[in-house]
């Protein structure tokens, strides 16, 4: 009898399966690349809405976010403002803070905000209910106007929103706790 020179069908259908698994692996490591950088950004955008929200009580300013529409020269963004009730001029009213910068996001996402109450603004200055102004402040002793912020790309949202609760709280829950509660 001749020794045989061929796989066997096992050794060729277990090669078949290592080849899948790796280019599974390959598929999931490209496909995942793009989704964590998303993810990062919404992390990014919590992180920094914290910081500005710290930044409001420590100097105890009101300061606010006003978003950076995209255009063919620039990406979407966002930078931070503070109300000067001295400006005449309705265009001067809100002056970019000097010390903090301005944000750009990612290609193709924008910020979407949402105001959850509009009772907060009724009782404030004429300046804050402008067209103009902010839909989203923090007014130096804590307060903030309430609001929900979805960052999207293409016009999908990207993780779970983030809310900014009426006492200034920033959290992934309109109440202000970091995790929802469990349904029992």
């Amino acid at each position: 009898m001749r020794p045989s020179h061929g796989f066997t069908l096992i050794e060729l259908l277990l090669v078949i399966i290592i080849i899948s698994v790796f280019a599974a692996m390959v598929g999931l490591s490209v496909g995942g690349t793009s989704e964590r950088q998303r993810l990062q950004a919404r992390e990014r955008l919590y992180d920094e809405l914290s910081l500005i929200r710290l930044e409001s009580v420590d100097q105890g300013l009101l300061l606010a976010v006003k978003l950076i529409p995209e255009t063919t020269e620039q990406a979407a963004g966002y930078q931070v403002v503070t109300l000067d009730q001295t400006a005449i001029e309705k265009q001067n009213r809100w002056p970019i803070v000097a010390n903090i910068k301005p944000q750009t996001l990612p290609e193709r996402m924008r910020i979407v905000i949402q105001p959850l109450q509009s009772t907060l603004m009724a009782s404030r200055n004429d300046a804050l209910q402008d067209s103009d102004a902010p839909k989203l402040m923090w007014f130096g002793n804590g307060e903030a106007t309430p609001v929900r912020i979805q960052l999207m790309q293409n016009e999908q949202p990207i993780g779970e929103p983030i809310y900014v609760t009426q006492l200034g709280q920033v959290s992934d829950d309109e109440h202000g706790r970091d995790q929802p509660e469990p349904n029992p």
